[in-house]
C-alpha cells in the first residue's frame, strides 16, 4: 500500500535485485550455448507433448527478462524515491523475483539431464517457481487494491501519469506476465515427465487438455477478479502458439474455447473499466457543480459586504 510514511527499500533489496538478474541472464546464455548438455530447444524436440507450443512463443521471455532488468535497475537508482509510489513498488517485489529467478536457474541446469528424477525435479522447480512468482503477483494485487482506495479518498495522493505509467511497466507487467507464462510452462512440464515415461498417447492428451482447461480457467478468475489484461494476453500467446503447433483435435479445440472465452472476457473487463471511470466522472462533475452553485449562492452576500436590502428591495448601507 503506498503511504507517506512507506519505508525505504534496503540497499541489500536494491543491489541483490541487480546481482541476482546479472546471474541469470548468465546462466540462461549457458543454457542457450550447451554449456550444461542439450539446449532446451533440443530437449524440447525430443520430447514433444500434446501442449508443446511453437518456438516462437518463447520469445516472451525476452519481454519478461527485459521489463525485469529494467525494473531491476531502476530500483537501484536513487531516483524516484521521493514518491512513496516507487518506494510502495520495490518493497512489494521484494524478494519475490529472486526467488523466482533461482528457481528457474536450477530448472536450466537440470533440464538437459533427461533421467526421470532430472524431469520430476523440473517439474517441483517450475511449480516451485510458480508459487513464488505467483505469491508476488497477489501481493502486487493488494497493494494495486489499496493504492485505488487511497487515490479516490486522497487526491493529493494521486502520482503522476508518467510515473504511474513506468512503474506499471517496470513492476506490475513483467509480474503478471511471469505468472501467466509459468502457469503454462508447469503443467508443459507434467506433459514432458509423462511424455518421458512413455504415457500413452491418449493419456497425454486428457492429461494436456485437462490442464490447459485449469490454466484458463484460472486465468478468465483473474480477470473477473482483478481484471489483469496482462495475464489473460499472456494465455492467450501461449494457447495461440499450441494451437499453431499441434494437431491434436482435442487440444486444439480446447485451445481455441479458451482463446475466446478469455478475449470475451478481457473485454468485458474493459468495458467494465471504461463504465467505472465513467460513472466516476459523472459523480467529480456534478460534485464540482455543486460546488460551484453553492459558491455562486454565496457570493453575493460576501460582495456585498456591508451593504442591506431594505424592505422595497432598495440597497441601503
Amino acid at each position: 500500500m503506498q503511504r507517506a510514511t512507506e519505508p525505504m527499500p534496503s540497499m541489500v533489496l536494491r543491489v541483490s535485485n541487480v546481482v541476482s538478474y546479472l546471474l541469470l541472464i548468465l546462466i540462461n546464455t549457458l543454457a542457450n550455448k550447451g554449456f550444461f548438455g542439450p539446449t532446451n530447444a533440443d530437449v524440447s524436440k525430443q520430447y514433444r507433448t500434446p501442449l508443446t507450443p511453437a518456438g516462437w512463443a518463447f520469445s516472451i521471455w525476452g519481454i519478461i527478462f527485459a521489463l525485469q532488468g529494467v525494473g531491476a535497475i531502476y530500483a537501484a537508482l536513487p531516483m524516484g524515491y521521493a514518491s512513496p509510489a516507487k518506494r510502495a513498488a520495490v518493497n512489494t517485489i521484494g524478494y519475490g523475483w529472486q526467488l523466482t529467478w533461482l528457481f528457474e536457474c536450477c530448472w536450466l541446469v537440470l533440464f538437459p539431464r533427461q533421467t526421470m528424477l532430472a524431469f520430476v525435479g523440473c517439474a517441483v522447480l517450475l511449480f516451485a517457481g510458480l508459487a513464488s512468482i505467483a505469491t508476488t503477483c497477489a501481493r502486487v494485487y493488494r497493494a494495486n487494491a489499496a493504492m485505488a482506495s487511497v487515490r479516490a479518498t486522497a487526491p493529493a495522493a494521486r502520482e503522476a501519469p508518467t510515473s504511474k505509467a513506468i512503474l506499471y511497466a517496470l513492476y506490475f507487467l513483467p509480474t503478471s506476465m511471469n505468472t501467466a507464462w509459468l502457469s503454462v510452462a508447469s503443467c508443459l512440464g507434467v506433459t514432458v515427465l509423462a511424455a518421458s515415461q512413455d504415457a500413452g498417447l491418449g493419456t497425454q492428451n486428457v492429461l494436456a487438455a485437462c490442464l490447459a482447461a485449469l490454466v484458463s480457467a484460472i486465468g478468465v478468475f483473474i480477470l473477473l477478479q482483478h481484471g489483469d489484461l496482462a495475464y489473460a494476453a499472456t494465455l492467450i500467446w501461449a494457447l495461440s502458439a499450441v494451437l499453431d503447433a499441434q494437431r491434436v483435435e482435442l487440444v486444439r479445440m480446447l485451445a481455441v474455447l479458451a482463446i475466446v472465452v478469455l478475449g470475451l472476457v478481457s473485454g468485458l473487463t474493459v468495458y467494465r473499466s471504461w463504465k467505472l471511470k465513467n460513472q466516476q466522472f459523472g459523480v467529480a462533475s456534478v460534485e464540482a457543480a455543486s460546488a460551484a452553485l453553492q459558491e455562486s449562492l454565496l457570493a453575493p452576500e460576501a460582495a456585498a459586504g456591508g451593504v442591506g436590502v431594505g424592505p422595497s428591495g432598495v440597497a441601503t448601507i
